[in-house]
């Protein structure tokens, strides 16, 4: 293993938008440096979740967590990309694939 943690559930988001907020303060953004985030995002280390949200047809997604921080990932329609908004991997090799356009899929991840 290459000493990342990996759950049984995965959140994954390619060249798109996303915001982590608590009482409407920004906590940070995907336009950060990948150094400063790392230590920002450790607001959700042991955080549980409580809800997902998405909106149609948008399919921007709202996840919010028990210490009261809400991740936000934005939609793209106005850009011409093949890749998804988001991807959810979920347990038994299956995935949710959002985007592009008003598009969804829930498949099997072949081997």
């Amino acid at each position: 293993m290459s000493g990342k943690e990996k759950g049984e559930w995965i959140l994954g988001t390619r060249a798109t938008a996303w915001s982590l907020e608590r009482a409407r303060e920004t906590i940070a953004t995907s336009e950060e440096e990948t150094a400063n985030l790392r230590q920002k995002i450790l607001v959700l280390e042991n955080a549980r979740i409580t809800a997902l949200q998405t909106s149609y047809p948008e399919l921007e997604l709202a996840v919010t967590f028990d210490n009261g921080c809400k991740l936000t990932v934005f939609s793209k329609p106005e850009e011409d990309t093949s890749l998804p908004y988001w991807e959810l991997f979920a347990p038994s090799r299956m995935l949710v694939k959002v985007g592009p356009g008003a598009v969804w899929s829930y498949e099997l991840i072949a081997d």
